[in-house]
């Protein structure tokens, strides 16, 4: 499992490649959807959910409104348990 600082230089060595990549791009049409991609990320990630998405975090949600919760040890000791 990676730490939160291998996980930071995993995504600026990432941001650095694709830096690289794009500088040699010459073509217009594909640096345009890049662009969008790029702004589109920009946009509220909730509306670019599928309904599906949606539902599940809402569940999500309500159980936590509920206490309906699981901590993350106790979630990794039943992994375990069954990958045994």
């Amino acid at each position: 499992m990676e730490t939160s600082a291998q996980q930071t230089l995993a995504i600026e060595t990432k941001k650095i490649q694709l830096i690289q990549m794009i500088a040699q791009v010459y073509n217009s049409d594909l640096l345009r959807e890049i662009e969008k991609v790029l702004l589109s990320t920009k946009a509220d990630w909730w509306n670019i959910l599928g309904d599906s998405e949606k539902k599940a975090i809402e569940e999500g949600l309500e159980d936590y409104r509920k206490g309906k919760l699981i901590s993350h040890d106790a979630v990794t000791l039943q992994v375990k348990a069954k990958i045994k």
